[in-house]
């Protein structure tokens, strides 16, 4: 197994919305919302870029998980109409533009993940 370091990793979150994370069927909403918020806390600790995207945002159950909130707040976050994340050319130019080899993915209902280049992990 490969060592992960900061400098070569980013943080993505992916549809982290009350409403989606409510739904969950693989974990519980409140092992997500932790693990989640763990993550987002994890990216700022150790400086990593953390890139945020969901659904646009029209009701209150389309807000993001509180856990992730203040983060979002000084991350990048791209609202999207798409389904999937990477049917969305701002958000891969945006994980394009972080540089790094090391994805680190959280989200709900994630599809197969889609490799941008083969050296991202």
């Amino acid at each position: 197994m490969t060592a992960l370091h900061p400098g070569d990793c980013a943080v993505v979150l992916i549809d982290l919305q009350v409403s989606s994370v409510a739904a969950t069927s693989t974990r519980s909403p409140a092992q997500v919302r932790a693990a989640a918020g763990a993550l987002a806390d994890l990216a700022q600790l150790w400086r990593m870029p953390l890139l945020i995207t969901c659904g646009l945002k029209p009701g209150p159950g389309a807000a993001l998980i509180t856990e992730i909130t203040s983060a979002a707040e000084k991350s990048t976050l791209i609202e999207r109409t798409t389904v999937d994340a990477f049917d969305t050319a701002e958000f891969t130019d945006a994980v394009g533009r972080l540089r790094r080899s090391t994805l680190l993915t959280a989200g709900v209902a994630l599809p197969a993940v889609t490799v941008i280049e083969p050296s991202t992990n």
